[in-house]
């Protein structure tokens, strides 16, 4: 299982951010029509450890969250989903995690099109046997 596909589990297993979302949980790119709110992420890097520290079937990814919506009050959703992750260790969607450690935190407003965007990054280690 890759880190895309256990947090797109975690994410929509998540009754209250999948509600929140309305289900609108992209990988990689949101659709240019999507209703806000809406949560695209994407894996900025994902160092296998294998090629640098010798360590079988594990892993190490960084991962940006962005939650896009119309209001302030959306950045809510961003808490929300780092208070799911934050820290957790053992299983996440099916892939075993040592730790998940939030990185980068961001606020950005678009005025040209009325889009808030709250963005973090987490840092997450992994085995994947």
């Amino acid at each position: 299982m890759t880190i895309e596909q256990a947090l797109d589990t975690a994410l929509k297993a998540d009754s209250g951010i999948n509600t929140a979302l309305g289900g609108r949980i992209y990988w990689l790119q949101a659709a240019q029509t999507a209703t806000m709110p809406y949560l695209v992420y994407s894996v900025v890097s994902d160092v296998d450890e294998q090629a640098t520290f010798d360590a079988k079937n594990t892993g190490r990814g960084l991962v940006q969250f962005d939650v896009v919506g119309s209001t302030k009050a959306n950045k809510s959703i961003m808490y929300a989903i780092r208070t799911l992750l934050r820290g957790k260790s053992g299983a996440i969607g099916g892939l075993n995690t040592a730790i998940v450690a939030p990185r980068n935190v961001r606020e950005a407003y678009n005025a040209d099109t009325n889009k808030y965007v709250f963005s973090w990054e987490a840092e997450i280690t992994y085995s994947y046997e």
